[in-house]
């Protein structure tokens, strides 16, 4: 089950909700990433679970289909992992978790 909540940068108010991590759910694995062009966060899609086929001695249960991470806006745009405590894509000063910020589990 993955998690997300908010992060905050208390210099600039800037306020994304991300996982902040490479985090995984039933269907799909996600990792967080920076735009450098919009300098947002974002929660991307980077491996998805193929089902089992009977058969495909090859393929069972969990194997991933790696997808390589792209700005949601922008596929032109250029993204770098992000892992918190990471730097506000804005201005550079450390982000931290939001303690009363909300926090959505989902799978």
């Amino acid at each position: 089950m993955g998690m997300t909540q908010d992060h905050v940068c208390v210099a600039r108010g800037y306020k994304a909700h991300v996982s902040g991590e490479r985090d995984a759910g039933e269907a799909c694995e996600t990792q967080t990433v920076v735009c450098l062009q919009f300098r947002e966060l974002y929660d991307v899609v980077v491996a998805k679970w193929l089902p089992w086929k009977p058969g495909q001695p090859n393929v069972g249960p969990g194997s991933p289909w790696k997808v390589t991470p792209r700005c949601p806006k922008s596929a032109s745009h250029v993204v770098k992992q992000w892992r918190r405590p990471g730097k506000c894509p804005r201005c550079g000063v450390a982000m931290k978790v939001d303690p009363n910020g909300q926090i959505v589990l989902w799978d």
